[in-house]
């Protein structure tokens, strides 16, 4: 993602070196880019999340313990079991 935002940048810059207000221009249309790429994201997350070969192994992973797709299968309304008490326990122990 670095080297994508340093080489857009470098292209805006140079697409608009002689022209009058040029930095500015540049600065708008790498802006404008940047945020068409980061909403475009937003969708295909939004896309990607209700395909059944990713249910599969968000449901997968909270089985086996993860908790850091809690979120992410709430959002995708998938519903697991709760681990009772003593099973967290022992968890933490370890």
């Amino acid at each position: 993602s670095g080297a994508l935002t340093s080489l857009l940048r470098v292209l805006t810059k140079l697409a608009f070196e002689k022209s009058n207000n040029g930095l500015r221009k540049g600065a708008i249309l790498f802006f404008a880019i940047s945020t068409f790429i980061e909403f475009l994201c937003i969708i295909l997350y939004a896309i990607f999340a209700k395909l059944p070969i990713v249910k599969y192994y968000r449901s997968k992973a909270a089985s086996e313990g993860s908790r850091t797709v809690a979120a992410d299968l709430a959002a995708a309304g998938i519903q697991t079991k709760k681990i009772d008490q003593v099973t967290t326990i022992i968890m933490l122990k370890f």
